[in-house]
């Protein structure tokens, strides 16, 4: 029944004013100059519904805070096991970001330097208030969930697993940056994710 509320939430996000604009304008240009009765000038109306959908792109544009509880609340991933969905939705204290997907977005991105200071660096420029410190800790979990793994060199440098491919692709999809694609994910449930990879009994990672 929850699904069946948000879906029709979702459609009705998506298309209310294109609707109503459209309606607008044949009731307005067409409907009722077919009477003789002209209410608005042509001019007028063309500008009501370009400003009508103007005002609906900035809505579908606007950034997503998952800051705010009742959003994250909404996210769903599907195929992800308790540990994982929870891992990824962990945020930071006072700003609140998802430090987790932060952390993937920035392994996941085709960089070629994925070293430590230098990933840190990055993550704290997406807007994690942490120390470096902090933010290595948070590394070493995942390493421990295999989801990132690391090689020692001259520095440390880190790379995602086949769950943390998974878990990026997961990030993609489920943690959208814009209103549109949060409706179409999670109110129209559009989120196609493979099954998520399990560990064989000797040790490695099967899709």
């Amino acid at each position: 029944m929850q699904n069946r509320v948000l879906f029709v939430k979702g459609i009705l996000w998506l298309t209310l004013i294109p609707i109503l604009s459209t309606i607008f304008v044949f009731v307005f240009l067409y409907l009722l100059p077919l009477i003789g009765i002209f209410l608005l000038p042509p001019s007028t109306i063309i500008v009501i519904v370009l400003y009508t959908l103007v005002f609906y792109i900035i809505i579908m544009a606007q950034k997503i805070s998952y800051a705010d509880l009742d959003i994250l609340e909404m996210i769903t991933i599907p195929n992800a096991p308790k540990e994982i969905e929870d891992s990824l939705k962990s945020r930071t204290r006072g700003t609140n970001r998802l430090v987790t997907v932060v952390i993937l977005s920035c392994l996941g991105q085709k960089i070629r330097a994925r070293y430590q200071s230098s990933l840190v660096k990055r993550v704290q420029k997406s807007g994690i208030n942490l120390t470096p410190t902090r933010i290595i800790e948070y590394l070493t979990e995942l390493e421990k969930s295999n989801i990132v793994k690391s090689k020692k060199a001259y520095t440390r440098e880190y790379s995602l697993t086949e769950k943390g491919k998974w878990c990026y692709k997961a990030v993609t999809t489920c943690f959208p940056k814009r209103q549109f694609w949060f409706i179409t994910r999670h109110y129209l449930a559009y989120r196609n994710l493979p099954p998520f990879p399990v560990d064989t009994k000797e040790g490695t990672t099967q899709v």
